[in-house]
């Protein structure tokens, strides 16, 4: 059985912009985490997260901005989409 890749979901609307990162193993969990906490403290921008478990080691990371006027946010998603190594998202 292969492993199965993180998968992310991505929408936004006016100022509101959400990403979701679904992950399937303690270990992407982990690293999804460590990331984010990077890239936040590297952007300064720190948005909304929710974490979802749907099983013992799988659920979905979520980060929310509201009124990003200046659509800071995208920079921050695209850093961590690039160190997650995630190179497409969905539409959320």
């Amino acid at each position: 059985m292969s492993k199965m890749c993180i998968k992310a979901y991505h929408d936004m609307e006016e100022r509101y912009s959400r990403l979701v990162m679904e992950y399937f193993t303690l270990e992407q969990k982990e690293e999804i985490f460590n990331t984010v906490n990077e890239m936040m403290k590297k952007f300064d921008i720190f948005p909304n997260q929710t974490m979802l478990p749907s099983g013992d080691f799988q659920g979905q990371f979520c980060l929310e901005l509201h009124d990003d006027y200046n659509k800071e946010g995208g920079d921050l998603y695209e850093a961590i989409l690039k160190k997650l190594n995630i190179d497409h998202c969905e539409i959320g």
